[in-house]
């Protein structure tokens, strides 16, 4: 199979890859972070004031969750099909279908989002890595900080696409029930499911201790959100297959 995402620039894609508004969405993803990285760098005082604390400056914090709220918002709206080329073409107005619902969703759509997913992560890993490094981090924390941010950008893509089959781009329903949960998993579980919460994950590892109000390792603690964070993935993923072959059954009845 082709797998026109690379190249196709038209109403046909959710999310071209080349076009101006994803690079911007892009460019706007990289530069937000940077400038974070500069607001919160160690300027004073001295590197003898964090060696006799015992911990590095507090950077690594502010930069991961900066880049994770970006990088998931941008996520839900390639996933709803809001960064498409224009909101005036046919297919928004005829709701004709998208690549992503011509072809299988395990052999189109979900690919596509895993691939889409590193082309917009992998212009942000040189600030992800300056931030840590500058904190006095491991390139585990690194490792770790960054795979938060890629199950989360997936979770709201997949969560944004599902909105999409079911109300389309321009149902209000489906555009507010997205950032609703969006804002319910990034911050009201802050406070009523911290483990769950991938914000204070990120606070966690930046001071190298659990901070979550019971006695748990910080290991437990990040491997108990991947695994909530997997499953939630893993349980959108056979709902957008079921809802992508339902669409591509009633495009055969109409044929």
């Amino acid at each position: 199979m082709k797998f026109y995402y690379f190249t196709d620039t038209s109403e046909k894609s959710l999310a071209p890859f080349f076009s101006p508004k994803i690079l911007s969405a892009a460019f706007y993803s990289i530069v937000i972070p940077a400038v974070v990285l500069i607001i919160f760098w160690p300027w004073q005082p001295h590197l003898a004031f964090y060696v006799r604390q015992g911990r590095g400056p507090f950077v690594f914090f502010p930069v991961m969750t900066t880049a994770l709220v970006l990088y998931a918002y941008v996520q839900l709206r390639c996933g709803r099909g809001e960064l498409a080329k224009s909101r005036f073409s046919a297919i928004y107005l005829q709701q004709l279908p998208t690549l992503e619902q011509e072809y299988g969703f395990m052999e189109y759509a979900l690919v596509e989002f895993l691939v889409h997913l590193l082309f917009l992560l992998l212009p942000l890993m040189p600030v992800l890595t300056l931030a840590t490094a500058i904190s006095g981090l491991s390139f585990m924390t690194l490792i770790q900080g960054v795979l938060i941010i890629f199950t989360t950008a997936l979770l709201y893509r997949l969560i944004g696409f599902m909105t999409y089959l079911l109300w389309g781009r321009e149902g209000l329903i489906g555009y507010l029930l997205a950032r609703a949960l969006m804002g319910i998993f990034l911050f009201v579980t802050a406070i009523n499911l911290p483990l769950v919460n991938p914000i204070r994950l990120l606070y966690a590892l930046n001071k190298n201790l659990p901070d979550f109000g019971m006695s748990v390792s910080l290991a437990t603690a990040y491997w108990w959100h991947i695994g909530m964070t997997s499953g939630l993935i893993v349980l959108l993923i056979p709902i957008n297959h079921s809802l992508v072959r339902r669409h591509r059954r009633r495009n055969k009845k109409r044929g």
